[in-house]
């Protein structure tokens, strides 16, 4: 039996077509095949013509009685069919990575021929003092796993069994940016009706555990173009949490009082820099299941136009293939820097956009805010006497108001649809000030007087259909005085007033 993933074919540097551009291709997986008596596990690439050596060699296990435990994890009701088709469980060959956007991720099942248990291809054995693995009674959900004696995550057992309630565990959903489609943390953190399970460690106090903050591997910024069909996994990202009485990162326990808890520097998926009240510590985050990130290294990366380093931000001169000149962006603490897309960021009152001159020189352009307190969370931001627009060619754009600028539409379209690009779809983002109003369609913004800014108001927008078709319309149109509105289009009021 074939699995499979997504592949993006990318049409158009700009946009998506109608259609998904998806194709199906064979994704390479770890197998477990029969040897004798017993059992081999190996790197099946369906790429390659050439037999892959064995990565390691069972020959206690029966292979006839091995078969993949039940995953409680994905369950029908617990995962999307598409994805996670009725998979038998005596197929062995379901172990499998993923080359995503971001990072490439490794995804394993517990196996089990009745007496033993096998997690990556390798026997589960608990260390010297500690009760037997227990076959007959291990359960499994995702990573995590228990025993009638013990608890289990990544194959490996971390402390007894005082008592899991399998009948109400489940995964804490740490929540999903727009763009992915997959459970980030992989059963991580779980919760029965007594207890949390942080990577297969028994904490109290379950009601009290909060996410405090989530950070994408991918720091190019939301409003980077996304492709809906890229690779998979497109982050992760990192989740920070507490309990009562403990602070949490990607499921690990750090040692750090909650009261006087603060991050000086956090790069996603490498490194954590926190203070309490007992001093600076640091706390890596690289996992022996992920490659780096290829976004939020802690050295310098030619790709990016920006680089948050862990003291310092630069931005790239120039570049030339493997190699750039960077330099320094003085008196920025890079907690504070954040990306809006490959070529804009903000800090504090301040937007930085990388640009270049009509004779192709690289510059950076800085803009005060008028208002320090403006966040750019949209693509079309108001100002007291500016608008500034993030386009979807990954400009900024910033044009003059008279007055105040009001948006109309702080709910659609969201960014979702935003970068939906779909033919039927075109997205809306609508303003006014004391003279005009203004109609914005993620690459051009129009601009029109009007004698009653104040009456402008909006009609029709709504949501229909689904991601990626070509039936989604939202966006609605700008009703004044004088008429409606849609991009460049006016309709004139019937009794010509």
């Amino acid at each position: 039996m074939k699995y499979f993933r997504l592949l993006c074919l990318i049409l158009l540097p700009l946009g998506l077509t109608s259609a998904w551009g998806c194709r199906m291709d064979p994704t390479p997986h770890y197998a477990y095949q029969k040897q004798g008596k017993g059992a081999v596990y190996i790197w099946d690439d369906e790429y390659s013509e050439e037999m892959a050596a064995p990565l390691s060699y069972l020959p206690d296990i029966n292979f006839s009685r091995l078969r993949r435990l039940p995953d409680l994890a994905k369950t029908p009701d617990k995962q999307p069919s598409e994805w996670y088709p009725d998979i038998p469980l005596t197929e062995l060959n379901t172990d499998f990575i993923v080359e995503g956007e971001n990072t490439t991720r490794s995804y394993f099942s517990y196996h089990s021929d009745g007496r033993h248990v096998l997690w990556a291809g390798k026997l589960v054995r608990n260390p010297p003092g500690a009760p037997p693995v227990h076959a007959a009674t291990f359960h499994v959900f995702g990573r995590f796993a228990a025993d009638k004696d013990s608890l289990y995550f990544d194959g490996v057992r971390t402390e007894a069994n005082e008592g899991v309630d399998f009948a109400t565990l489940n995964e804490i959903n740490a929540g999903a940016s727009w763009h992915n489609g997959y459970e980030p943390e992989q059963a991580t953190v779980l919760r029965d009706k007594h207890y949390l399970y942080l990577r297969g460690h028994r904490v109290e106090n379950p009601d009290s555990y909060t996410i405090t903050a989530q950070k994408s591997w991918d720091q190019r910024g939301k409003f980077t173009p996304f492709y809906p069909c890229i690779n998979s996994p497109y982050g992760p990202w990192d989740t920070l949490a507490h309990t009562a009485d403990r602070m949490i990162i990607n499921g690990h326990v750090l040692d750090a009082d909650v009261e006087s808890f603060s991050v000086i520097r956090w790069l996603p998926g490498t490194l954590f820099i926190y203070r309490d009240k007992n001093g600076v510590k640091r706390f890596s985050l690289r996992e022996q299941n992920a490659e780096l990130p290829r976004h939020a290294l802690d050295r310098k990366d030619c790709s990016a136009p920006f680089n948050m380093l862990e003291n310092k931000v630069t931005w790239r001169k120039a570049w030339n293939g493997n190699s750039c000149e960077t330099e320094i962006i003085p008196g920025l603490d890079p907690e504070q820097f954040h990306l809006l897309n490959g070529q804009v960021a903000q800090y504090q009152d301040r937007l930085y956009s990388v640009k270049r001159t009509v004779f192709g020189e690289t510059y950076l352009d800085m803009i005060t805010l008028d208002d320090p307190q403006v966040i750019i969370d949209k693509r079309f931001n108001a100002d007291k006497q500016h608008g500034y627009l993030l386009t979807t060619s990954g400009e900024l754009v910033v044009f003059n108001s008279d007055g105040p600028l009001v948006l109309l539409d702080k709910e659609v379209p969201r960014e979702r649809e935003a970068h939906t690009e779909d033919g039927q779809y075109r997205p809306n983002w609508f303003a006014r000030d004391n003279r005009y109003v203004y109609v914005f369609d993620g690459m051009q913004l129009y601009r029109y007087a009007t004698v009653w800014p104040l009456y402008a108001h909006i009609e029709g927008q709504h949501y229909q259909s689904g991601y990626g078709s070509a039936l989604s319309k939202t966006g609605g149109s700008l009703v004044t005085l004088e008429g409606r509105y849609f991009h460049d289009v006016f309709e004139p009021n019937k009794n010509g007033k």
